[in-house]
């Protein structure tokens, strides 16, 4: 029962020379000898770090509006099935259901190419009913067909 007492009594002497902060003080042959962190060795020091490559820009997109508005067109115009899609748009106007017989592709898949076309302004649509249908907007090609005008000049 001996060491009990000295036990309680030891935890009441730490209790009583506790910090504001609420830690204990260390006792003073208790403290670890601090080490010293060296950030950069001596091998760092020498060794000589290659020149940094520098970062390609990425492709710049052409200032002129006119040329922009072009390359939005013709980025909608690369894939197949906006191409079948707008085939049959030439044609006449037709529903989301005649084009998606046609072409052969789900629905969310016509949903995103007819969006595409839509955004560069190939294509209208119109509401009749829950369905939408679809054509071709002249102006916009009569501009494309003026830009290949253009570069064809002699």
């Amino acid at each position: 029962m001996g060491k009990n007492k000295e036990k309680k009594a030891k935890k009441a002497a730490e209790r009583k020379e506790k910090t504001k902060t609420g830690k204990p003080k260390a006792a003073k042959n208790s403290e670890k000898p601090k080490r010293q962190v060296t950030l950069y060795p001596e091998s760092f020091e020498k060794t000589v770090l290659p020149t940094p490559v520098p970062k390609k820009e990425p492709p710049r997109l052409p200032d002129d509006a006119f040329t922009q508005k072009m390359l939005i067109i013709f980025q909608a115009l690369s894939d197949e099935n906006r191409l079948k899609i707008m085939n049959l748009l030439a044609e006449r106007e037709r529903s989301t259901p005649e084009l998606l017989e046609s072409v052969n592709i789900v629905q969310s898949t016509m949903s995103h190419h007819m969006k595409v076309l839509s955004e560069a302004g190939l294509v209208q649509s119109r509401r009749a009913g829950k369905r939408s249908c679809y054509s071709v907007r002249k102006d916009t090609l009569e501009q494309a067909a003026a830009y290949f005008e253009f570069l064809r000049r002699e």
